[in-house]
């Protein structure tokens, strides 16, 4: 059976805003990303994170299964980025500074929280804001299996992202300059990928 998590082959239907149960399912490097900002072309290194939301289902080939929701966000704890807010706010706490100097992203994975889902102007559900799970009422298990992958060992995993997540980390800088080839991995990342076993949820 194929480990294979896709959001395609269904028709999407914005989901219901407000509160909603969900429990983290991937974390995905995206590498460095381009982007037009007021008539400038910058780049960034992208993460992203994508929730099963137990509450929500969707008719695919294989089936009735959990909705996905993601998030995507700056590859960087600096307090003025999204990511740190967003994962205090999951966490319930702010970081310790041992923490803030590398924290190990993998330790989200699989963790319940609790989901606000909003709408856009344009009838769009997003991800408007996250809090730690209520004791008692968290989602139920994954029924995706949880997966990380990251653009410096870019064939390790590759083949298990859905397709719109290869897309994506097919047009990175570090893909473009290596194809599939091993790439190294940067100089002190803001978030190290090695930080040991660190688990505050």
């Amino acid at each position: 059976m194929s480990l294979t998590v896709t959001e395609s082959n269904t028709t999407r239907q914005p989901l219901p805003t407000g509160p909603t149960q969900g429990r983290c399912l991937s974390v995905v490097d995206l590498g460095t990303q381009s982007f037009e900002y007021k008539g400038e072309t910058k780049s960034r290194r992208r993460i992203l994170i994508s929730f099963e939301l137990s509450d929500h289902s969707v008719d695919t080939d294989e089936g009735s299964r959990p909705a996905v929701r993601s998030v995507t966000m700056t590859h960087t704890l600096h307090p003025q980025g999204r990511l740190r807010p967003f994962l205090e706010s999951w966490r319930g706490k702010p970081f310790t500074n041992e923490q803030l100097a590398g924290f190990n992203l993998e330790a989200v994975l699989d963790k319940p929280c609790m989901l606000n889902i909003g709408l856009s102007d344009k009838g769009n559900d997003f991800i408007q804001g996250i809090m730690p799970a209520i004791a008692g009422l968290e989602a139920n298990d994954l029924v995706n299996k949880a997966y990380t992958y990251t653009v410096d060992n870019p064939d390790i995993g590759f083949d298990k992202l859905p397709e719109w997540q290869q897309k994506i980390v097919q047009q990175s800088a570090e893909w473009l300059s290596t194809g599939s080839a091993e790439l190294d991995a940067p100089g002190e990342p803001e978030i190290d990928p090695d930080a040991g076993d660190q688990d505050p949820f």
